[in-house]
C-alpha cells in the first residue's frame, strides 16, 4: 500500500477546532456517492455497461479505509479515511480508460455480485467491491487476499479494479517526475 501511504495525512484535527477531521470528509464523500442518482451526473446506460454505472473498490487496512471509485463515464477517484486522496482521476485518459473498462467487466460479471441493501464499510483486513447498479448497489466482501486469488469473475473485477490504482499510481509518479 506504499502508493495509498502518500495521500494519507499527518494527523486528525480535534473535533473541538470545529473542523471537519478526515474521516468525517471521508464519509461525507462516500456516502453522497452511495445515495447519487447516475442520471443526477449525467451517466445513463450504454450498449458497452447497460446495468452498471460505476464500481467501488474498498480496503480496510489496520485503522484505515481506502476507496477507490470509478464510474461508467470515467469518472475516478481514491480517498482515504485518514484523509487525502486523488479527485478528478478521470481527467487522465488512461484512468479514465482503466476505469470504464471496470465498469465493462463489472457489467459482464454482474451475476457474480448479490443485491444488497445497505452498503456498510468492510471489516479491517478485508475489502470489498460495491458495483453500482441502476437497479441498486451489489457487493461482495473477502478477507484480504482472497479477493485477488484466481477464482472466478470477482477475482477478474478486482484485477480490474487494481488497474485502475495502478493506472493513478504512475500518473502521481508522472506527476512528481514533471516537478
Amino acid at each position: 500500500m506504499g502508493f495509498l501511504n502518500r495521500f494519507r495525512s499527518p494527523g486528525k484535527k480535534p473535533a473541538s477546532t470545529g473542523q471537519t477531521r478526515p474521516a468525517d470528509a471521508y464519509l461525507g464523500l462516500r456516502d453522497r456517492l452511495l445515495q447519487t442518482a447516475p442520471g443526477d451526473v449525467g451517466i445513463s446506460p450504454t450498449a458497452d455497461a447497460p446495468q452498471v454505472w460505476g464500481v467501488l473498490l474498498e480496503m480496510a487496512r489496520g485503522d484505515a479505509t481506502v476507496t477507490v471509485v470509478a464510474l461508467a463515464d470515467g469518472t475516478t477517484s481514491l480517498y482515504t479515511s485518514t484523509g487525502g486522496g486523488v479527485l478528478g482521476g478521470g481527467a487522465h485518459a488512461r484512468i479514465a480508460a482503466a476505469s470504464k473498462a471496470l465498469v465493462r467487466l463489472a457489467d459482464a460479471h454482474l451475476a457474480a455480485f448479490p443485491a444488497v441493501d445497505a452498503v456498510s464499510l468492510p471489516d479491517a483486513g478485508r475489502s470489498a467491491l460495491v458495483v453500482l447498479t441502476y437497479a441498486g448497489p451489489r457487493r461482495v466482501e473477502e478477507a484480504d487476499g482472497v479477493l485477488s486469488g484466481d477464482r472466478g469473475p470477482v477475482s477478474a473485477v478486482y484485477a480490474a479494479a487494481q488497474n485502475v490504482i495502478t493506472e493513478l499510481r504512475l500518473q502521481e509518479e508522472s506527476r512528481q517526475r514533471a516537478q
